[in-house]
């Protein structure tokens, strides 16, 4: 579990080096035919400067504990959740919010 949390938070980074994808991106959310999501996964080379090894331990246990089919459950049901959220098409945001996003986020 450790290793599989490692690689899912490493590949998702922006330390991640791009390889070419589509978008020239490193098309990591892209799962082929016959293989698996974490088939295109890459695992770390060296220990990640924002993660700690308490952090790593921590998310491998909670994930041991309790799987992913929750947050898995949310792609497995998009079209469904697509229907749901559809009353919400074009609204605005009407609080105060902040999105940030950097040249190295996926793409």
């Amino acid at each position: 579990m450790r290793a599989t949390i490692a690689k899912l938070l490493y590949s998702a980074s922006g330390d991640v080096p791009h390889r070419a994808g589509a978008g020239g991106g490193s098309d990591i959310s892209m799962v082929s035919h016959g293989g698996g999501f974490l088939a295109r996964m890459l695992s770390p080379d060296v220990p990640l400067a924002w993660l700690s090894d308490a952090d790593l331990d921590f998310y491998a246990a909670e994930f041991s504990r309790t799987g992913f089919r929750g947050g898995l459950n949310w792609f497995r049901n998009v079209d469904r959740n697509w229907e749901l959220l559809a009353p919400f098409a074009g609204a605005k945001v009407t609080v105060p919010a902040l999105y940030m996003a950097g040249d190295r986020d996926l793409g």
